[in-house]
């Protein structure tokens, strides 16, 4: 009975293998997207609009690679061969980096590469909730510690990019990159059960029951739409806040690294304790506290003149990013009707565009206001999210009736 129970919680070595698969995909991500910028700027000499030209390509390409893996992965590929070849897409574009280059190459080579791989984080999302339902896992739980791999990542990855360059340069970190990604990719052929599938019986079972053309999911479209919010919030929040921290409110140039540091240390431990917190309010309930959390985060941000003012802020951040970042996955995938691969990477996509509508939008606000407006138009987005969020709670029985339907 005990062995049963740990492997409900903890499943066999197959959700060990995706958590790292993930965790080494994730930091090849990070070390790569943070660093972009700077190469374009400082070491190809691009004006800073050329960095809005380059998310806009990685982003687009991305939405598009994650759809038709979220497309696949329900018609019933395989899901490890889809990370793989993600996998190696993004060695090939890291590939492109390590050789001498211009922009050009980097816009129509190395961007679309880098953005293709993307698509394996989609992937091992929707491998991990399709293997914690086939195992009878915890899926809120699991799908937590899915998130807590992508946000360890993402604190590790751009220390290691920054720090290489700062000492050794540019070239050396991309280097790096490259034998990151090509690790990435021995571990995913190595590690992941090649021959995970989407049961093969609900896969055709689903696509006969689908009319031709798409099929109508309104309460899906909503719950993304709330995260795009959350993400343009987000986004725009922390793009904005280096650059107030040290041009507006005069605090050292260490400050906006203190800040990352406390807000990804607060919003790690908050994403590991946010399934008891889901099963407990439910997981819209969970995002309209992460929203009133984030204004109250944003307007003490927004009056920072201190370092302890700064910690106060940043831990309110990781607060209400945690929470969120741990229970939206599992709010988007409750409304999947069975279709999870599409669930997944229109949640993934709902990221990715909110971060690009939030570089947008950052640029007019610092341009014509100042990066305090900015920090405050972002509790404007979270508000708007709440309210979304609210508007939409009668939609949830939709989802618990289809729920009940297929048992």
């Amino acid at each position: 009975m005990t062995q049963d129970a740990n492997r409900q919680s903890t499943g066999g070595p197959d959700s060990v293998f995706i958590l790292i698969s993930l965790f080494a995909v994730a930091l090849a991500s990070a070390s790569l997207a943070t660093f972009m910028g700077f190469h374009i700027v400082e070491d190809l000499h691009q004006p800073p609009w050329a960095m809005s030209l380059y998310a806009a390509v990685a982003t687009l390409v991305t939405v598009g690679a994650n759809r038709f893996c979220g497309e696949r992965i329900d018609g019933g590929a395989r899901i490890a061969r889809l990370v793989s070849a993600a996998n190696a897409l993004r060695l090939l574009g890291v590939v492109v980096l390590v050789l001498p280059h211009g922009f050009p190459a980097l816009l129509v080579l190395a961007a679309p590469l880098l953005a293709l791989g993307n698509s394996a984080t989609s992937s091992l999302y929707s491998f991990g909730r399709l293997y914690a339902e086939r195992e009878g896992l915890d899926t809120a739980r699991y799908n937590t510690r899915l998130r807590t791999m992508t946000s360890l990542g993402w604190m590790i990855g751009p220390a290691l990019a920054f720090g290489a360059a700062d000492r050794w340069g540019s070239a050396v970190a991309f280097e790096g990159s490259a034998l990151l990604c090509a690790v990435t990719l021995g571990l995913g052929l190595a590690c992941l059960p090649s021959g995970f599938r989407k049961d093969a019986t609900s896969a055709k079972s689903e696509a006969a029951s689908r009319p031709e053309g798409e099929e109508p999911n309104p309460a899906l479209w909503l719950a993304a739409g709330a995260c795009l919010l959350f993400s343009v919030s987000h986004v725009l929040c922390t793009a904005a806040l280096p650059l107030f921290y040290v041009r507006e409110a005069g605090l050292p140039t260490y400050a906006p690294g203190l800040s990352f540091a406390v807000k990804c240390f607060v919003e790690v431990w908050v994403i590991l304790a946010s399934a008891p917190l889901l099963r407990r309010i439910g997981a819209r309930r969970c995002l309209v506290l992460s929203a009133g959390l984030g204004i109250l985060a944003y307007s003490v941000l927004a009056q920072t003149r201190s370092i302890p003012h700064l910690v106060l802020g940043a831990a309110l951040e990781g607060l209400y990013y945690g929470v969120f970042a741990g229970v939206s996955a599992s709010f988007v995938q409750g409304f999947a009707r069975g279709r999870i691969g599409r669930a997944t990477s229109l949640y993934m996509n709902s990221l990715f565009v909110g971060g690009l509508m939030a570089s947008a939008l950052l640029g007019g606000l610092a341009s014509l206001f100042d990066f305090r407006t900015a920090i405050l138009s972002a509790t404007g987005m979270m508000a708007a999210a709440a309210v979304l969020l609210v508007m939409t709670r009668h939609l949830d029985r939709q989802s618990d009736l289809y729920a009940a339907g297929q048992a």
